[in-house]
């Protein structure tokens, strides 16, 4: 049971990163296409707890929970403005998704360093993407989180 709440903190460390700014921007992508952007102070908090992301402004703040089988995607801004970079760099989306063998990632530059970590939050692999794609064949069939450019998706594979 240890084992799995410190690989849940490995990823949640992984994924949230402390920035150098008062804030970061969050956005939390929900499969259906909604969105929740909000601004997590350095008093914050995000957190793992069961099957769900849970995040907390300040140590008063109501508490607000995703469950993690909906999330799409989870991004970070650490500008220094604040200010969010809606270019098209800032939309990495994996597909096909779920993936059988080969995944591809949009506005990912060949040569940009991505992490696979299994849903246990334990890194299964380290590479760097390439114009031929993320070969996934040697992966069990499941759920895996692909951190790549600040960004983090959850694949499945089949």
């Amino acid at each position: 049971m240890k084992m799995k709440y410190s690989s849940i903190l490995t990823l949640a460390a992984m994924l949230c990163a402390a920035s150098l700014q008062a804030a970061t921007k969050i956005t939390v992508m929900m499969k259906d296409g909604t969105k929740s952007e909000f601004q997590l102070p350095e008093e914050g908090k995000m957190f793992f707890s069961a099957d769900n992301l849970c995040v907390q402004a300040a140590p008063t703040s109501k508490l607000t929970v995703y469950p993690i089988a909906d999330i799409r995607k989870v991004t970070f801004d650490k500008s220094e403005t604040g200010l969010t970079n809606n270019g098209a760099e800032s939309d990495v989306f994996a597909f096909p998704n779920p993936v059988k063998d080969r995944m591809f990632l949009s506005n990912v530059k060949e040569g940009s360093k991505l992490s696979i970590y299994n849903m246990q939050g334990a890194l299964v692999a380290e590479m760097n993407y390439s114009e031929e794609g993320v070969d996934l064949s040697s992966l069990a069939a499941g759920s895996y989180v692909i951190s790549v450019n600040g960004v983090s998706l959850k694949v499945n594979k089949l």
